[in-house]
């Protein structure tokens, strides 16, 4: 180990121990639960992205401001990016570096 390592992770001394492995079964009604939620009639993720979609612009004025998919969801009902690229320009405006 190196002084670095000493200093800033004094416990790791070694390889990492070894875990026994986690059984991947589990009680029946988990694992049938689990298959139900992987079928299209039981994956309810993609409806609740769709009604998030459709209620955020109501909650703000600004719809830019708001987005929501399956990889993102932006919900700046407040104009908080607006007000923070204001912020910027402020700062930039005084010669400052960001």
């Amino acid at each position: 180990m190196n002084q670095w390592a000493a200093d800033f992770l004094p416990n790791a001394e070694g390889y990492p121990r070894r875990l026994p492995p986690v059984a991947k079964r589990g009680p029946w009604f988990a694992r049938l639960a689990q298959a139900v939620l992987r079928t299209p009639l039981g994956g309810m993720e993609p409806a609740a992205w769709a009604r998030l979609g459709r209620k955020l612009p109501d909650r703000t004025l600004d719809a830019s401001e708001v987005g929501c998919s399956a990889d993102c969801c932006k919900d700046h009902v407040d104009a908080r990016g607006r007000r923070m690229l204001a912020a910027y320009a402020r700062i930039c405006a005084h010669g400052a570096e960001p």
